[in-house]
């Protein structure tokens, strides 16, 4: 609804109800009401409230759009006066010789300050389509003849020239949001600062700011790895969750975190009410005091053992255990690298439990790479895997395959592409190269560049006998079955398991930018969910992750 409509109808319900009131008969006692006319005075107090709203709000949208018609002008000038300030700190700077005073206030202009997001031109328009209703107004259709009173206009044709030559009526712009995939209108749709500049809906974005404030995980709310600012998308979240947000945000920012030792207040303690000297800190709320080191009501002299914390302790040097440095936290690591991401966003060394990539401690561990390796094999039905190797470089030349001319029992033959070349060797080692799994696919694999990805030079190995359908990839049970020998099949087995595993040691440090889509019931290795229809898997590392932790948690 337009403005001037309900414009129209607060006045003519405010007219009804004073005209309402008007004809009260008070036979009642001077200063009494009864609950009808009580009802009325309140309903017209409303119709007042929201009728000065309404002007408030038009004014304030008549201000908004001189700035919006002046703007160019005003950016002009701001620029101007930037520029004369400037050169006069610079002047006054080389009239006293001080190089360091004009250094020092370039650094601290608001050309190098962190960028505005009220100076993105995309940010503007979708505010003032959500508060000036501006894409309501561009979608008017402009009348094609304009005719007086002593005009025949009615019975005059529009001609095809001024037909084109009038505005037309402009499609709103769509969005699409990439958590729930559905297509909004543009200004319903956020565009997160990540580095693929990603969408969410209102919706998808109010839900995540909303689990961040309850699942330290997903917090800092961020896309991509980077870091979602809740002033970039203010206009787009609720006031009250905004709010809740930005009171909280301190708190949750804060790795070792201090609370009130009294379980009926348990609040949190700011870091400027800890005396660093004594470390006991203040509650906000009650102004009780807590020790910042044990988080017991505070004391004097050392703190007490905590006999529960000891126990911990004891278990977790059993089980070789790790403690992050930052928040405490205990974590397990069962298969993978070295690498641990804290909750807290502190990343740290497994063995020693220093800054990551600060030590001389080996980034993996054989036998948790192997045991990974293991996993992956076991949980893939075929074996037909593309192992993904960033950095490749592509050669001008094809590559020289390998074909082997030794028959094997059962006729099994290798495949190249989509022809059938030769045989394979009846032993089935370790593969001569990292890659002997890059077999053909159904479809080509591209990344988000557009460029298709690079197998590597070594023979693929498919094993099919010369009945079964090429476009069908073989399945690993498939295979045990057409080899004969139990010998046979384990050969299979830890040949794949060989090459996973020489892949993992190449590239198990992975930052999870490429992505496939896997068909069928799996479990997140992040969230344990258990996603019924499908899941993505990395190219890379082979993580299996839902959406929301491929885009919000990783």
């Amino acid at each position: 609804m337009d403005l001037l409509s309900l414009e129209l109808i607060i006045q003519l319900q405010l007219e009804d109800s004073q005209e309402m009131a008007g004809q009260s008969k008070g036979k009642q006692r001077e200063g009494t009401f009864t609950d009808a006319e009580f009802a009325l005075r309140l309903y017209i107090d409303d119709i007042e409230n929201a009728y000065s709203t309404l002007k408030d709000r038009k004014m304030a949208q008549s201000f908004a759009k001189s700035v919006m018609e002046d703007s160019e002008f005003i950016e002009q000038m701001l620029k101007e006066d930037q520029q004369v300030a400037t050169d006069r700190v610079l002047a006054t700077s080389i009239e006293n010789k001080n190089g360091g005073t004009a250094a020092f206030s370039r650094s601290n202009s608001p050309t190098t300050a962190i960028e505005d997001p009220w100076q993105d031109n995309e940010i503007l328009e979708k505010a003032a389509a959500i508060y000036m209703h501006t894409a309501d107004m561009n979608y008017v259709a402009t009348p094609a003849l304009t005719a007086d009173d002593d005009s025949d206009a009615e019975t005059i044709a529009e001609s095809s020239a001024w037909a084109a030559s009038r505005p037309h009526k402009d499609k709103p712009k769509i969005g699409h949001c990439v958590a729930c995939g559905d297509d909004k209108d543009s200004f319903d749709i956020a565009r997160v600062p990540c580095k693929n500049k990603h969408e969410y809906c209102r919706e998808c974005l109010a839900e995540l700011f909303r689990l961040s404030l309850t699942d330290e995980s997903l917090f800092p709310p961020r896309c991509d790895g980077a870091e979602i600012p809740l002033n970039y998308v203010r206009i787009f979240l609720p006031p009250d969750l905004a709010k809740d947000f930005e009171a909280k945000y301190p708190e949750l920012s804060t790795a070792n975190r201090v609370y009130c030792h009294d379980p009926n207040c348990a609040a949190w303690i700011p870091e400027s009410l800890i005396n660093d000297d004594t470390n006991i800190s203040t509650c906000p709320k009650r102004d009780k005091t807590t020790c910042a080191m044990c988080k017991a009501p505070s004391h004097s002299g050392d703190c007490p053992e905590d006999e529960a914390l000891q126990q911990l302790i004891s278990i977790a040097n059993a089980e070789e255990w790790q403690r992050c440095s930052e928040c405490k936290r205990f974590v397990e690591l069962n298969t993978g690298c070295n690498h641990i991401s804290c909750r807290c966003g502190f990343q740290f060394c497994y063995v020693c439990g220093a800054r990551w990539k600060t030590c001389d401690c080996p980034q993996a561990h054989e036998a948790r790479l192997y045991a990974r390796a293991r996993q992956i094999v076991d949980r893939d039905p075929t074996p037909n895997r593309r192992l993904y190797e960033p950095a490749r470089v592509a050669h001008a030349q094809p590559v020289t395959r390998y074909t082997s001319t030794t028959p094997l029992p059962g006729d099994i033959t290798v495949r190249t592409g989509a022809h059938t070349t030769g045989a394979v060797p009846a032993e089935l080692g370790p593969a001569p190269s990292p890659n002997h799994l890059a077999v053909e696919e159904n479809h080509e694999h591209t990344s988000d560049a557009g460029q298709p990805e690079l197998t590597h030079p070594s023979p693929p190995i498919s094993l099919v006998t010369p009945t079964q359908d090429l476009e069908t990839p073989p399945t690993l049970s498939s295979l045990q079955q057409r080899l004969r020998t139990p010998l046979q099949q384990y050969r299979l087995r830890t040949s794949l398991i060989e090459e996973v595993f020489q892949h993992l040691q190449a590239h198990h440090d992975c930052d999870h930018d490429r992505w496939r889509w896997v068909k069928g019931s799996h479990q997140c290795e992040e969230c344990l969910f258990t996603l019924p229809q499908y899941i993505f898997e990395c190219r890379q590392c082979h993580l299996r992750a839902c959406n929301r932790c491929r885009r919000n948690r990783l």
